[in-house]
């Protein structure tokens, strides 16, 4: 868009940008609407809509030929008194413009503000571009079923033009409206379905999708907040966008300085952040909320993240509580039934704690020899700690185990064993020694805890809820009963595939551009 001057520029920015993005989805319900008979038309409207909402001379489609980088002009709209170029450009060579295929062929797009600006390494594109006439230009890659399809392009005839982040982002929309279009005419017997999930699906999202940006000086906002989960806590999204000063009012006082230090981290190293802190909810209470979002920077220095925020309050207290459980049960393992133990090799003589005769119920100061101490472990086990011992003594390969043993009582305790050899100055082990712990209890918690984890699994697989996850590459990683029920899909046959190529229908509706 052309910058002008005064204070109704921002206004009129947003204006145009907003005016774009209605011109996107009213584009892409009428792709949806449209069969397959009336494509050329739809991509002819979708050009000359847009084309003339940009000011631009020229907007095309071009189509690769075969599996070279050759490609054919198949649709194209003219400003008028702009002359039309489709005729003569019915096979390009991709020699032709090395650097420009390069970009299109990574399925990056490309914009030029100025044509005799072009930098080194561009002089074919520069020659050809000004033998059309063209003074500036945005280009981008149309993706069928992520296989490269051909491009679409917006050209400046009559001046220079400055392309902003948000028109390239919008127009490459356009491309993936149209690239996904151009899927549907091969998959048209599953559109209305498709249609449908993605609909349930962005109904029945657990959690708040949400983009977080940071200016080149250093200033964040949140600017965008889709509902998914129906909670929007201590915001209104009715207020959206809101500088970090307000959104740090309804994070908890003790998670500020992290949350804030977390996002700038991830601003310097450009990394995924992961980020759990607790947020005022609406009853005054607090709740723990996940928040997963990916970094990307802009040319003019600013970062922005796309993200989602997951309440994990239940699933949090949880895992405090089973932490508080095991370290409670560790503390008094420690206290009352840890002990140590000794085998003087060269005197063939077993010394055992107190604590480690209390575990195996004799009576303190119980002396055993090495073969006799064996005899305690359960029968299963005794071939396996002979082999262990030995390899200690003999190579000096500690070993850690949780085996079982019977005591002289004939009751059966799960003891966890270490180990460690005792060497000479010349090297060899005269000594092997360790420690001893009743870890029964501990087993029955790590078993508990497996249940609780059953239980968790259990409750996904019954809600009433389609139920879905994707990780950062857009690759289904959980799938619930109900959701295989919406979608008619097994969930062997949906997770690890890719959300996008799986509903390709939702490429370029809202769907994609809010999530």
């Amino acid at each position: 868009m052309q910058k002008g001057n005064g204070g109704s520029e921002v206004q009129r920015e947003l204006k145009y940008v907003s005016g774009l993005q209605r011109l996107l989805v009213e584009i892409s319900r009428a792709f949806l609407a449209g069969g397959s008979t009336d494509f050329d038309g739809l991509v002819h409207d979708a050009l000359a809509h847009v084309g003339e909402h940009c000011s631009v001379d020229r907007s095309y489609v071009f189509r690769f030929l075969g599996s070279g980088s050759d490609h054919a002009n198949t649709h194209e709209w003219c400003a008028p008194g702009i002359e039309p170029r489709i005729q003569s450009l019915q096979q390009v060579r991709g020699d032709v413009l090395p650097a420009l295929m390069d970009r299109i062929t990574h399925h990056q797009a490309v914009r030029i503000a100025s044509v005799p600006a072009l930098a080194h390494g561009w002089e074919a594109e520069r020659a050809f571009f000004a033998g059309h006439g063209i003074r500036s230009l945005v280009i981008a890659p149309i993706l069928v079923d992520g296989e490269l399809y051909g491009h679409m392009g917006f050209d400046s005839v009559r001046r220079e033009r400055v392309w902003s982040d948000e028109e390239v982002r919008l127009l490459q929309g356009l491309a993936d409206i149209i690239g996904a279009a151009i899927h549907r005419d091969y998959t048209e017997g599953a559109r209305h379905a498709i249609d449908a999930r993605f609909r349930a699906i962005a109904e029945h999202l657990p959690g708040n999708v949400f983009q977080r940006t940071m200016d080149a000086e250093g200033r964040i906002h949140l600017t965008y907040l889709l509902l998914g989960d129906r909670q929007a806590y201590g915001l209104d999204p009715a207020r959206i966008p809101v500088e970090l000063g307000e959104l740090l009012e309804v994070i908890h006082p003790a998670d500020r300085a992290f949350y804030e230090h977390a996002v700038r981290e991830s601003a310097r190293t450009m990394e995924r952040h992961d980020i759990a802190f607790r947020m005022r909810a609406a009853d005054g209470g607090y709740r723990w909320i996940r928040t997963l979002a990916r970094p990307r920077r802009l040319e003019d220095g600013s970062v922005i993240w796309d993200g989602i925020a997951i309440d994990e309050t239940e699933r949090t207290l949880a895992e405090e509580q089973l932490r508080d459980t095991k370290a409670l049960l560790e503390i008094a393992g420690r206290a009352a039934r840890l002990g140590g133990w000794n085998v003087d090799l060269v005197n063939n003589r077993v010394t055992w704690s107190d604590e480690v005769c209390a575990i195996h119920e004799v009576p303190p100061g119980t002396r055993v020899t090495p073969d006799e101490s064996l005899t305690f472990y359960a029968p299963e086990d005794r071939e396996r700690v002979r082999r262990l011992f030995r390899a200690c003594v003999r190579d000096g390969t500690p070993f850690d185990e949780e085996l079982s043993i019977i005591t002289a009582q004939g009751n059966r305790v799960w003891v966890r064993t270490i180990s460690e050899a005792v060497c000479d100055d010349d090297g060899r082990t005269i000594q092997v020694r360790g420690a001893f712990q009743d870890i029964t209890e501990q087993r029955r918690a790590r078993e508990e805890i497996h249940r609780l984890a059953d239980r968790l699994t259990t409750t996904l697989e019954s809600i009433t809820d389609a139920f879905l996850t994707v990780d950062n590459e857009w690759r289904i990683t959980f799938v619930n009963r109900e959701a295989e029920t919406l979608t008619g899909r097994s969930r062997e046959d949906l997770l690890g595939r890719i959300l996008w190529e799986e509903f390709p229908e939702a490429i370029g509706t809202r769907v994609e551009q809010e999530y």
